[in-house]
């Protein structure tokens, strides 16, 4: 009995170092597979039983195959990554925004309205010169131009995000999908027993896809005692649950005035509240850096727009006006113009319109006065009708509620001057610019026709420069509409604040992506195949090996001896 029991001891020592050289060697052959986690044989002391007075043991017996890794750790780096993923979206929107200013070069919105006001000036100097108000009328034109491309490729990003948002949310479903599938079959290779070992290859493919999912949203993650994993969104929304994935859906929402694509659950319509990852570093560059440029944009634009207009309206070029159209409509002729559809709104005031009979050189000049308030006001039509009392000119609306007016004999020509209601500009009338967003901004195709009607007197068809040095001031010109900054000081400190903006995001994601790295560099240490550890292991159960093997060897020669006496 003695000789049996030392016998089959050492046969299960045999057995389970057997086993342990085998997971050794399954470890040593995945060093370089991407999320592998080591294994471990567990093993336990055999039954005992007595002999006489003594309790003697049975050798050893192996328990089960498991992998390492912490869970609070696994928490961690997930949360990590998402941080990470995140705040690198908006440093790399920040350096698109960057790219498109193109403050290092000579291509930069600065530089076209300096070229602008610098022609305008060129205007100051040589009034009488019909080429230097066509340059002027050029540069304005590449400043149109500038803004235009500037919208379109800030405009052009925001896109890009929405489809990337669209597309992450396509791949997180996908992503949910290949969990739900591994939960169900390593439930059923593990028995119920969660993390028994027979399953290891399944828990590495489904550590993996975690992994990913947490680089596109922030999630929380809980394992069951059976093995499977629910997942759900760090604000709780549930996208996994026992098995039932919560499919995500894509939607388009402009109800903030900027097209977005939201993500929303399918059937409850319930809107994700994205904290960081990939998904929520896009709806942050989104939502706030693009559209905070945008809007900044379109205020220098409109301000541009109507105060330029403004002033441009009610000066004089170096020829008079025999016709001219309004470029704004009006939704409501009859409505007060301050309650129609025109973007910029007229003010009380009133404006003066001066006829001239260029056969005799006499000036005729009449007041139109525009009365707005709570209770009505002056409308398109009320305008008109005043326009038409004047001798000289006539006025009518077309179809799209467009204010036209021209002379009404061959020797007439008119133009005007102090419209403190800007009526004008808001009517389009006499203006340099036209359009109504950062998209449209132009100049108006009778100034690019004929660069004669560059509006740079006040006084007068062709008697001063007293206009053009007014418009000049606007480029340094406190505005209310501004924040009490100028155009030029709005534009730097807009420069600025994307430039301090975008260093402070990028040290932040370099921060995020270093914190990220450490913690799973922690976890590679318990998760991932260290040599060193697995060759001692091995030669731990090499030589536990060959002392069983001897051990067998001793026992064989002692039968032998028992069998030859």
């Amino acid at each position: 009995m003695g000789l049996m029991s030392a016998l089959n001891t050492s046969v299960s020592a045999l057995h389970v170092n057997t086993i342990g050289l085998q997971v050794v060697s399954n470890n040593i052959a995945n060093v370089n597979t991407p999320g592998y986690a080591t294994q471990e044989l567990l093993h336990y002391s055999g039954p005992t039983y007595q002999q006489g007075r003594m309790t003697l043991g049975t050798g050893v017996l192996a328990q089960g195959i498991v992998q390492s890794g912490n869970e609070f750790l696994d928490n961690q780096l997930r949360d990590a990554i998402s941080d990470a993923e995140g705040s690198e979206i908006q440093s790399q929107v920040y350096q698109q925004l960057e790219g498109v200013l193109g403050e290092l070069g000579t291509n930069d919105l600065s530089t076209y309205l300096s070229n602008f006001f610098n022609a305008l000036n060129e205007v100051a100097n040589q009034p009488e010169s019909a080429s230097v108000r066509n340059l002027a009328v050029q540069q304005g034109s590449a400043l149109t131009t500038k803004i235009n491309t500037t919208h379109a490729q800030v405009r052009t990003i925001q896109s890009n995000i929405n489809t990337e948002i669209s597309n992450s949310t396509d791949r997180i479903n996908e992503l949910l999908g290949e969990v739900s599938l591994l939960n169900k079959r390593i439930t059923s290779l593990e028995g119920g027993q969660a993390n028994s070992g027979g399953a290891a290859p399944l828990r590495d493919t489904r550590r993996t896809a975690i992994k990913e999912l947490s680089s596109l949203m922030d999630i929380k993650v809980t394992e069951l005692e059976n093995g499977s994993v629910n997942i759900s969104a760090s604000t709780g929304e549930s996208l996994l649950f026992n098995g039932e994935v919560s499919r995500l859906v894509a939607v388009n929402d402009s109800s903030s005035g900027f097209p977005r694509t939201e993500v929303v659950i399918q059937g409850t319509g319930r809107r994700i509240d994205f904290q960081s990852g990939r998904i929520g570093g896009l709806q942050n560059a989104r939502d706030v850096v693009v559209e905070d440029f945008l809007t900044d944009l379109t205020a220098l634009s409109d301000n541009l727009t109507f105060q330029f207009n403004k002033l441009h309206s009610s000066g004089q070029g170096l020829t008079g006006l025999v016709s001219v159209s309004a470029e704004n409509t009006v939704s409501d002729i009859d409505a007060p113009l301050d309650q129609t559809s025109l973007k910029f709104s007229p003010e009380n005031g009133s404006l003066k319109v001066h006829v001239r009979d260029q056969t005799t050189g006499k000036i005729k000049t009449t007041d139109v006065f525009i009365n707005l308030g709570q209770n009505g006001g002056t409308s398109l039509q009320d305008l008109t009708d005043q326009l038409n009392t004047i001798d000289g000119i006539t006025a009518a609306i077309d179809y799209q509620g467009r204010l036209s007016i021209q002379s009404s004999s061959s020797n007439a020509e008119f133009y005007f001057s102090e419209d403190t209601s800007g009526t004008l500009a808001a009517l389009g009338v006499n203006t340099f610019f036209t359009g109504s967003s950062p998209e449209t901004i132009s100049i108006r195709q009778g100034l690019i026709d004929n660069p004669a009607l560059l509006a740079a007197s006040k006084g007068g068809v062709s008697n001063d420069a007293d206009n053009v040095i007014s418009l000049i001031g606007l480029e340094s010109l406190e505005q209310i509409n501004l924040n009490g900054r100028s155009l030029r000081s709005h534009y730097e400190t807009l420069v600025g604040s994307v430039a301090q903006k975008a260093a402070v995001t990028r040290d932040l994601a370099d921060g995020f992506r270093q914190y990220a790295d450490s913690v799973e560099g922690q976890s590679m240490s318990l998760v991932g195949v260290n040599l060193d550890e697995e060759a001692v292991k091995m030669l731990q159960y090499q030589r536990a090996y060959e002392a069983s093997a001897r051990v067998i060897q001793t026992v064989n020669d002692l039968f032998d001896v028992l069998v030859n006496l």
